[in-house]
């Protein structure tokens, strides 16, 4: 029994962590590049010189020349001594990012893959369980450490590494939605996880129904751009179940809430009944 729980594990933690990693990114999920720091006055002036030819220079002997480089020693002595970003306080703003109600679903995601890229992925897990155990009951905290571990996933090899990340952020989702029933995110993570488990194991009409309760909670509220995601996974557990015309219905109900979805229009453009029309 113990063994089979574990095989359950890292078929969801597989699933979750490769889906939610190699997701592609809409054109406006990407967090912006950073941009180059501008030059100072004087710099900049420098720089337009150089680009000029100098007629001066054989008249003053190398004047220009020295000036040129006594502008960029002053420059390299001012980058030496200025203050160093703290690290620890990027990633309690990385997190403080992460839990904020600003912070639209997408571009949390977005965010996530960029800490994977960057490799800062561990020290804002770390900073999270640090917020965990000084804030218990906020479960915006614990919806993003679930999140967190899910990323985690997809950069470890070790299948019992792998578990034990599955197992935690379940547990994690399991804490906030103890806290708060009706939160999304907890709520979403939770049922897509839950439909990586084996078919055998016939946990199918309960993923739907987690599915249709989700839909029920969200048309309750002012539509969100995630929401589309939720019609196009109980659509592919439709499918999966063999119930192609009610998948096709769901698909449809949602393209009609979210048009401009390009998972939803996917979904109904490779549906039978489409290929049936052309």
């Amino acid at each position: 029994m113990k063994k089979l729980f574990v095989v359950i594990v890292i078929a969801i933690a597989l699933g979750m962590g490769i889906y939610w990693a190699v997701r592609p990114a809409s054109k406006t999920e990407e967090p912006p590049a950073a941009t180059l720091p501008a030059l100072s006055p004087d710099e900049a002036k420098s720089s337009e010189r150089q680009k000029q030819p100098d007629r001066s220079t054989q008249e003053t002997g190398g004047f220009i020349e020295k000036r040129r480089a006594a502008a960029q020693a002053a420059r390299a002595a001012r980058e030496a001594t200025a203050e160093v970003p703290d690290e620890k306080a990027i990633v309690r703003q990385t997190v403080a990012w992460l839990v904020s109600p600003l912070t639209s679903f997408e571009e949390k995601q977005a965010g996530w893959r960029r800490l994977m890229q960057e490799g800062k992925l561990a020290d804002v897990v770390k900073e999270l369980e640090q917020q965990v155990t000084e804030h218990p009951t906020d479960v915006e905290y614990r919806a993003a450490l679930g999140e967190g571990y899910i990323y985690q996933i997809s950069g470890v090899k070790e299948m019992r590494e792998q578990a034990m990340l599955g197992m935690k952020a379940d547990e994690s989702f399991d804490a906030a939605l103890k806290i708060d029933p009706n939160h999304w995110e907890a709520r979403f993570f939770k049922t897509t996880a839950m439909s990586y488990w084996p078919e055998s194991l016939n946990k199918g009409g309960e993923v739907i129904g987690n599915f249709k309760e989700l839909i029920a909670m969200q048309e309750a509220q002012s539509p969100q751009p995630q929401f589309a995601q939720t019609y196009a996974w109980l659509g592919e557990q439709y499918k999966k179940a063999g119930r192609i015309d009610e998948a096709q219905q769901v698909w449809q109900r949602g393209a009609a809430l979210f048009p401009t979805d390009r998972t939803l229009k996917s979904k109904l453009a490779g549906s039978p009944t489409s290929e049936q029309s052309r």
